[in-house]
Formats: C-alpha cells, structure tokens, sequence
C-alpha cells in the first residue's frame, strides 16, 4: 500500500520528478525497513518458538522423570544407588532379585507423609549353613535388649526339620527424605516370609503344612543409632524355615510417594528374592 501511494504522486516536471525520485528512495528504504522489521520479528518467533519447545521438551522430561517409579522421583535423590523397580510392581512370582535396590514408600514423621526409600535384601543365612553366625547375631541381640527383646531359643520351639535363619537386608535414606536435626525414626521395615508356591510351608516329609513360619524377629545390631538421610543402614530379621526349602520371599509393605492419609491411600506388597 505505501509503495502504491508514493508511485501515485508522480510528476512529469523536473522538479517533481525529483521530489517522485525521492518519493521513491523513500519507498525504497520503507520497503526495506519493513521488510527488515518481518525478518526480526520471524527470527524472534521463531526464537521464541525454539525457546518454548525447549522448555517444554525440558518440562516434559522433568515430568517423566518425576513418574519414574525406579527413581523414586528423582534419580539424584539416591545419589550413587541404582534401583532397579518401584517395589509395588513386585510380585511373588516375580519379586525384586536379591541383591537388588526397590523403591519402597515409609512414612516420614518429620512431616506425616510417606517418602520412597531404597531397599534391597542381600544375604539368607541358614543355620546349616552357618550356625556360629545365628548364633552370635542371637547373642549380639541379647546384649543390646533388654527384657522383651532378648530371644530365648529354647523357647521357640524349633520343629525338628526346620531350622533358625537370619535374613539380612539394607534401607538407603535419600537426602530429601523429610528429618529432623536429630535425623528420622529407624527405618526398618516390617518382614514377612510368603512361600511362591503356595499358603503354608510343606513339612519335609510333605505330610502335614506349616502355617506359623511367616512370622519374622527384627534382631538389633548395634546400640542407639542415629539415622541420617543420605545414608545405608543395616537389619536382620530372625525366621524358621523348613530345612533345605527354597520356595520363599520376603514380603514388606508400603504406600505411594505422597500418601498423606492411609484410609485413602493405596497400600501395595513389595516382594524380595531370597536367592
């Protein structure tokens, strides 16, 4: 449109074919200034439009990454700890493979939310096995307890084809996991032994089933620990198990990062290999 009106003002005189020349050198450099202005204002869009998907690629991946069940959330939260799964997607038939890390969801007082801790079963000592050690992680129990915590293996009653076992197992706290000054409450979970081939242990001789060898004993392993994020700690937990039987998982419990309320939230079963 403004070229068309310059051009329009045309005269056939000198003087105004030179007021027309430099009508039209004013186009000219309008023409161009605008034309300029169109490139700027494309490379600006199409910066801006770089910039957005950039921060949405970003945004996305950051989303991903906060869904991702095996990083607990972020992956930086367990600094140098793989894990493996979100162990609400274990199964009996298929539980987390021994030795391995999995997410699992334990509630923080710091802030009455359940938080994603790593935890990984790395050890099944049999006392067939190794009897000297049962019998010095027992004895290492009972100096450090008193009362109701000491064990008294006369009084368990071991079946003749069963026998004592210690199951060993690590808890890593992240370093966002929510603590006081004085660090968080033990983190220690709660085991129980669930056999994969069905309810209830097999006696050795298969005529008859065991039903009470689910039931677990935390065994304490040192004296007033303080329990800081960022940290691996150690348990063991007592069992009976019927000798030479392998079919066997630890089970533990848990709830979705986040859970605030128990009544609505989803609890899941986590399972962990015993071998």
């Amino acid at each position: 449109m403004t070229a068309s009106m310059f051009t329009a003002c045309g005269s056939k005189d000198s003087k105004d074919s030179s007021d027309s020349s430099s009508a039209k050198d004013s186009v000219t450099e309008s023409a161009s200034e605008e034309e300029t202005s169109e490139d700027s204002e494309e490379e600006s869009s199409e910066e801006e439009t770089t910039e957005a998907e950039s921060t949405e690629a970003e945004t996305t991946e950051k989303a991903a990454d906060s869904k991702n069940p095996a990083a607990g959330g972020s992956a930086s939260d367990f600094g140098d700890i793989t894990v493996s799964m979100d162990g609400s997607e274990s199964t009996e038939e298929a539980p987390v493979k021994l030795g391995e890390w999995a997410t699992l969801g334990i509630y923080a007082a710091e802030d009455e939310t359940y938080h994603n801790i790593a935890c990984r079963f790395t050890k099944v000592t049999r006392e067939s096995d190794d009897k000297k050690y049962i019998d010095d992680a027992i004895a290492l129990n009972n100096d450090l307890c008193s009362g109701y915590g000491k064990i008294d293996v006369s009084k368990l009653k071991v079946p003749s084809d069963c026998e004592l076992c210690i199951a060993e197992y690590e808890v890593y706290i992240p370093s966002n996991f929510p603590s006081a000054e004085w660090g968080v409450t033990t983190p220690s979970v709660s085991v129980s032994v669930e056999n994969t081939d069905g309810a209830g242990f097999p006696s050795a001789d298969g005529a008859s089933t065991y039903i009470g060898l689910s039931t677990t004993t935390s065994l304490t392993t040192t004296k007033d620990t303080k329990y800081q994020t960022g940290n691996t700690y150690t348990f063991k937990c007592l069992f009976l198990m019927v000798k030479d039987y392998e079919k066997f998982a630890f089970k533990t419990s848990g709830y979705p990062e986040g859970t605030t309320d128990v009544k609505t939230g989803e609890r899941y079963d986590a399972f962990y290999a015993s071998k």
